[in-house]
């Protein structure tokens, strides 16, 4: 098929996908459970429950709300909900309190949920998440919805007596598989117990972890797969700041891209936030070496290095970088030939988290000159780049390719790594390490906030590709 086909008939399926037929409409059922009669009480799953009821209700969801539902009560709520929807809908369902997990099927526990029994009374009395025949997601597929959204945060430890555990998963959750129209999202992955608090947290705080990460990307007009992405690594940073592995789960197999707002327009790339002004050009530095579009010819056979001077408010020096051309040889090509056409030239580090990483690369937005507020947003005209992914790990120093939700959408932006992350290992190509000018890179302008937007930031005032260290 010739590629302009191709083309078209992906953006059509993308456009099914992210926008439901204007006669459908968006309802949302949100459920919050604290106070159980034996099992023991949550502190901030009422919380959750009213920030997620407030964000769907901002995407213009009808909003069904719940707190604190018994057996009956939960049953009656999803049978109410389910029957109001209609083939086409667009279908939201959030539930926070205990949940628990047999290995194969996820169980929500209501707030009369007994805390002694046999493994079949606790089933019985639980409500089935998603098993193919009756559980909250399978009714919400029943209806006909065309969009079915999950989104639980009940990955805690085991509620009930230990005499029940045989046969039970332990901790957490475990992994589902969605069906076609189906986005399900978990705020840890299988196995792994969801953090509510920070030990920096204030007595006022009422969000979770994950929550407080996720409910603002996910009132924001992006695409929820941009939104999922982003919350992952804020989520899985905080958690390894505290000593904790947490890493939110998501599993979708809806068509294309997914836009709960009005419009989306073209979304974000992974850890790509817009910056709040540009800065002014730096002046060219000159160098000796230098390749240029017409010298610059790929051989992955011999070692590449990029040569990357920084100038601002933050850091003023140079850098160098070892690319892995026999690890990630199409990624290596990529950051070598746009550095080569001076793409990179000019270029901000958009986004800058402290203790995390710093990101550049955006050669599209994240120019001097170009429309404020889109750097990180946009990549270079050349094709997203085939995943490369290792067994590398993300250590201090180490360099990623940025992508979105699609392990193949990496294009031009990078990341560098002021401290080892490994909830990135083996989900993000690594394409290099710094060998040269780490204390430069640690002077990189921070940016406010957990998203790590950086208002002025420091820029790449030239970059060149040495070969063979020349």
């Amino acid at each position: 098929m010739p590629r302009f086909l191709t083309v078209l008939a992906a953006a059509a399926l993308a456009a099914l996908a992210a926008a439901p037929a204007a006669w459908a409409a968006k309802k949302a059922l949100v459920i919050g459970n604290a106070d159980y009669a034996e099992l023991s009480d949550l502190n901030n799953t009422l919380g959750d429950a009213r920030a997620y009821r407030d964000a769907f209700q901002a995407l213009d969801f009808d909003v069904s709300y719940h707190e604190n539902l018994d057996e009956i009560g939960f049953e009656d709520a999803i049978s109410d909900f389910t029957q109001g929807l209609a083939p086409g809908d667009t279908a939201a369902f959030f539930y926070s309190g205990h949940g628990w997990s047999d290995g194969g099927v996820n169980y929500l526990a209501p707030i009369d949920a007994p805390r002694d029994g046999s493994l079949r009374l606790i089933k019985k009395r639980s409500v089935v998440l998603k098993n193919g025949f009756d559980g909250v997601v399978d009714a919400m597929r029943a209806s006909g919805a065309s969009l079915r959204l999950a989104i639980v945060d009940a990955c805690r430890d085991y509620p009930f007596d230990s005499a029940t555990r045989s046969g039970a998963q332990t901790r957490g959750l475990a992994r589902v598989q969605a069906d076609l129209g189906e986005f399900v999202i978990f705020s840890a992955g299988e196995g792994q117990v969801a953090l509510d608090r920070l030990s920096s947290d204030a007595g006022s705080t009422q969000l979770s972890v994950f929550s407080r990460h996720f409910v603002p990307l996910l009132s924001q007009p992006i695409f929820l797969e941009d939104a999922i992405s982003e919350a992952q690594v804020l989520t899985a940073l905080d958690a390894q700041a505290e000593g904790y592995v947490q890493t939110p789960s998501y599993y979708d197999q809806t068509l294309g891209k997914t836009c709960l707002a009005a419009d989306c327009g073209e979304g974000t790339r992974l850890a790509a936030l817009p910056v709040e002004k540009e800065p002014e050009p730096a002046d060219p530095v000159v160098q000796d070496e230098v390749s240029t579009p017409e010298t610059f010819q790929f051989d992955p056979s011999k070692d590449y290095s990029l040569q990357i001077q920084i100038a601002g408010a933050g850091a003023n020096g140079e850098i160098e970088i070892d690319l892995f051309e026999d690890v990630a040889p199409g990624h290596a090509e990529r950051l070598a030939t746009l550095a080569a056409q001076g793409a990179y030239d000019g270029v901000v580090f958009h986004r800058v988290i402290e203790g995390f990483m710093a990101q550049t690369g955006d050669v599209q937005f994240g120019k001097s000159g170009a429309e404020p507020g889109m750097a990180g947003r946009g990549g270079s005209e050349l094709p997203d780049l085939k995943a490369e992914f290792s067994n590398i790990p993300y250590e201090r120093g180490t360099v990623g390719m940025a992508r979105a939700q699609d392990p193949d959408s990496a294009n031009s932006q990078f990341f560098i790594m002021f401290a080892p992350g490994a909830f990135l290992n083996g989900q993000y190509t690594v394409i290099g390490e710094v060998t040269k000018g780490m204390k430069v890179v640690d002077s990189i302008k921070k940016g406010g906030g957990n998203n790590g937007a950086v208002t002025d930031p420091d820029v790449m005032a030239r970059v060149q590709v040495l070969v063979d260290g020349t």
